[in-house]
């Protein structure tokens, strides 16, 4: 008898794609601010997280990528993590950066990915509190699990999304995910 589980798929069809949640995870209720989705396995160690941004017609994703990066760089020394590993790698036809950061004299390891397409940002996490989240199968099964629902189009002319406001989710989603994350692990050492 062979022993697998089911993954639960979730569908963001605003932003046009999907991911695969392993069916033990459960959401993290309220959704932190700046996330579409954060969801955590059963002992509360590993977390995952997604955003998605979509890019207004008279801006460019390549532009937006590199102020979501420059924020996501900007939080992790402003939250004393270190980022000790930056690559790029293809993943279903996508080219990701890929970025492991570690919280300074702590086990906490992040692995956060992001892509673009020209009209959508998008940005994965993975948070192992007590291990290497850029090695753990678990996280790196959701984050592989990443797929378009439809082909790429290329930005709609009636894209009502405000410029400002892209700008602002660009710098200051990431700065707000980070920092929610560690209100919620400080405010659960305090609990114990």
């Amino acid at each position: 008898m062979t022993n697998f589980a089911f993954a639960e798929t979730m569908s963001f069809q605003t932003h046009n794609f999907t991911i695969e949640i392993p069916p033990t995870w459960t959401a993290i209720n309220p959704t932190p601010t700046g996330t579409l989705s954060a969801v955590q396995n059963s002992d509360g160690e590993k977390v995952f997280f997604v955003n998605a941004l979509s890019v207004p017609e008279n801006k460019s994703a390549s532009d937006g990528l590199s102020m979501m990066i420059a924020g996501f760089k900007k939080a992790r020394i402003d939250n004393n993590y270190q980022i000790v590993a930056e690559y790029q790698t293809n993943l279903n036809d996508f080219s990701f950066t890929v970025f492991t950061s570690q919280a300074a004299n702590k086990k906490e390891t992040e692995t956060t990915w992001f892509a673009s397409t020209a009209a959508e940002i998008y940005l994965l996490g993975g948070i192992h509190k007590a291990g290497d989240a850029n090695n753990d199968q678990e996280l790196l099964s959701i984050i592989k699990s990443f797929h378009l629902i439809s082909p790429v189009q290329t930005i709609s002319q009636n894209n009502p999304i405000n410029s400002m406001a892209f700008r602002f989710g660009c710098i200051f989603g990431v700065v707000i995910v980070v920092i929610f994350f560690i209100r919620l692990k400080n405010s659960k050492k305090r609990s114990a």
